[in-house]
């Protein structure tokens, strides 16, 4: 097996790319484990995609992506049905 000396500055970016690409592989496989674990009800609701920034024993920092909020007046109605209905508008 060549060195890096005998290989030329061809040989030495293959290298050089290789290594980049093993590092990134290794940090989203050791990344992957830590964090996000999907809690039960987002089997059935949708749940916050989200980064964690830094991971502490006590702690996360986490990076959410952007959200649509919506809202509706207030509906004065103590049944669901004739709520629902008002809130969507039916």
């Amino acid at each position: 097996m060549l060195g890096a000396a005998q290989m030329g500055s061809g040989g030495q970016m293959f290298v050089l790319v290789a290594a980049m690409t093993l590092l990134g592989v290794l940090r989203l496989v050791i990344c992957e484990g830590k964090g996000y674990e999907e809690p039960l009800n987002c089997k059935k609701l949708e749940c916050p995609s989200y980064e964690v920034i830094d991971s502490q024993k006590e702690y996360e920092i986490r990076s959410y992506k952007n959200a649509m909020w919506m809202s509706t007046p207030i509906i004065n109605s103590t049944s669901y049905k004739d709520g629902s209905n008002r809130g969507f508008d039916m």
